[in-house]
């Protein structure tokens, strides 16, 4: 797919009482039906001023369903009104950073606070969760007061621990994690 010839959203104009879906898929298959690399996605130079209303997003949720799929939720806050807006992204391989790597360039938003799912079964390997990706979306949003990691990789959490949270999120107030007994980030 050549992504100049469809790309539409600084075309795109929502109005404030909409609700914003994107779904992005990129398969590359052979006749056997098998994902190979998947093309990525195209690098945003610029924002889109059609999309105003999502440059105050509060809460980001963005749920690892496979290493093939991510699902990212959010939702502005004007007044008392919530506006929900969703992506599900689809790729052949690491969704999740690219997810990340895709949100800021695309969407720069003040960020306050941000919510990580992995639905992936506890014994199942997490080969879609790129801690370095966490880190760089992270360094980009230094105004995320909330952080919540649900059922999500350790060796992901565990990057809070390494890299100083002082340098990741200098207003982090709120860090929950899940129960267990071999994640501690202090």
């Amino acid at each position: 797919m050549d992504w100049p010839q469809y790309h539409i959203l600084d075309s795109l104009v929502v109005p404030p009482a909409s609700v914003l879906g994107l779904t992005v898929s990129s398969y590359v298959s052979t006749r056997f039906e098998v994902l190979l690399g998947a093309e990525p996605l195209p690098r945003f130079t610029h924002s889109y001023p059609g999309l105003q209303n999502i440059f105050t997003v509060k809460h980001l949720l963005i749920r690892l369903d496979n290493a093939n799929e991510c699902y990212v939720e959010g939702y502005t806050s004007e007044g008392s009104e919530c506006r929900p807006f969703f992506f599900n992204m689809r790729m052949g391989h690491r969704a999740f950073a690219y997810a990340l790597a895709t949100l800021y360039p695309c969407f720069p938003m003040p960020l306050e606070s941000l919510a990580l799912s992995n639905l992936l079964s506890p014994g199942e390997p997490p080969e879609g969760v790129d801690p370095a990706a966490l880190v760089s979306f992270l360094r980009r949003n230094p105004l995320t007061r909330k952080l919540e990691f649900e059922s999500f990789p350790a060796s992901a959490i565990q990057v809070l621990k390494i890299t100083l949270t002082r340098h990741l999120c200098p207003r982090l107030v709120n860090c929950m994690l899940p129960t267990a007994p071999w994640i501690s980030v202090n």
